[in-house]
């Protein structure tokens, strides 16, 4: 999921406002479900109740379990631990959708930084040697084949290029430069249409890849 700014900040008070108001009074059934989904001796007592379950040999019945775990979530230590975690949880979500939006920033930075060089050195190629794109990388910059290297890590990384799956030894355009971000977005296709260039067959490689991953698909929508 994908949170605004202002989100975020929504989120950080929902959970303060959680914390606080279960800390203060008595609380309902849903929040139960969520202390208990946040305490770990709950979800261990779960975890052994499953492993006897489907080993024939149920430890409890469903109301026991039920009733245990409302009996441990009533501990007020054990509460604590449930409402720390989910603290936890929404403060790591938050780090986390801030370091995304980071990487996407630099990402957007890096297409439109090397989207022109990738389209003219792949040209008419769907895909190439990664070792051969390196040294084309080389050429097109007039630099070092360790900065040649280094260029195209940040181009896998940012997804302009990315591993062909029926070869690791092969890169092919990657998704950032595939995929529309908006109406303006200078892609792959744009390119090729706007030279008035062909793209070269594809290889046998990648058309057995696809035969095969059609069949897969096909095969999960029997109905037996």
């Amino acid at each position: 999921m994908i949170y605004t700014l202002g989100q975020l900040s929504i989120l950080v008070i929902i959970g303060y406002v959680f914390l606080k108001i279960s800390t203060t009074r008595q609380i309902s059934e849903k929040e139960r479900e969520k202390l208990i989904a946040n305490n770990d001796r709950c979800q261990s007592l779960i975890y052994d109740c499953d492993r006897a379950f489907l080993k024939g040999k149920p430890i409890m019945t469903y109301n026991e379990l039920q009733n245990q775990l409302r009996k441990i979530i009533e501990i007020p230590e054990e509460k604590k631990k449930a409402l720390d975690n989910i603290q936890q949880n929404i403060q790591n979500e938050i780090q986390l959708e801030i370091r995304r939006k980071k990487w996407e920033k630099n990402r957007i930075k890096t297409i439109y930084k090397y989207e022109i060089e990738v389209y003219e050195i792949f040209y008419r190629d769907r895909e190439l040697p990664w070792r051969e794109l390196i040294l084309k990388i080389e050429s097109k910059f007039n630099i070092s084949n360790e900065d040649a290297s280094k260029i195209f890590e940040i181009w896998k990384g940012n997804r302009l290029i990315e591993i062909c799956p029926w070869s690791k030894g092969k890169v092919q355009i990657g998704d950032s430069l595939i995929r529309d971000r908006d109406d303006d977005d200078y892609t792959w296709e744009k390119w090729i249409k706007e030279k008035g260039l062909t793209l070269k067959p594809e290889s046998k490689e990648a058309l057995k890849y696809q035969a095969e991953l059609d069949n897969r698909n096909q095969e999960d929508f029997l109905p037996f």
